[in-house]
């Protein structure tokens, strides 16, 4: 897997319409988008989210110093989805979890997947084992909190 050795995650705890909690790992720069459509169209409530970076285990002990004294560290996995269908379409999705989740993952990808598609091998799911480093809470304002922060006219 020649992907990047680390990168931008936020960890929430999120609570289910039905009062079960969990977390999820999103990548940072799809955050807004996530939290926008998990509120409204899931009913899911964000609890607390944090900022954490991911890196690969090779990354982690390159530099373990470091980023043990950067925050708490957590096991976590970057599971990669590859699907193919019969006209030649191919594509690729990456999810991020914490270690203990990543067999529960890996089955919700594959319950997703058109039944040719899983039932014809025309998929592969890789899993790299890495670390998150938890660097704090999440502060920044979202896209929909910028209606709170206008002013009447007067």
């Amino acid at each position: 897997m020649n992907q990047i050795d680390s990168i931008q995650l936020v960890k929430c705890l999120v609570k289910s319409a039905n009062g079960v909690t969990s977390f999820r790992l999103i990548e940072k720069h799809s955050y807004d988008l996530w939290c926008f459509l998990v509120t409204t169209r899931h009913n899911i409530t964000i609890v607390e989210s944090t900022l954490c970076m991911w890196l690969t285990d090779q990354e982690f002990d390159r530099k373990r110093e470091i980023y043990s004294r950067a925050g708490t560290c957590e096991n976590a996995n970057r599971l990669v989805l590859m699907m193919s269908d019969d006209q030649g379409n191919f594509n690729n999705t990456t999810r991020y979890c914490l270690g203990r989740d990543s067999q529960s993952l890996e089955g919700i990808l594959l319950r997703h997947l058109p039944d040719q598609v899983r039932n014809g091998g025309q998929h592969s799911i890789e899993v790299e084992v890495g670390i998150i480093v938890n660097s704090g809470p999440l502060n920044r304002l979202s896209l929909t909190d910028y209606a709170d922060l206008e002013t009447p006219a007067s």
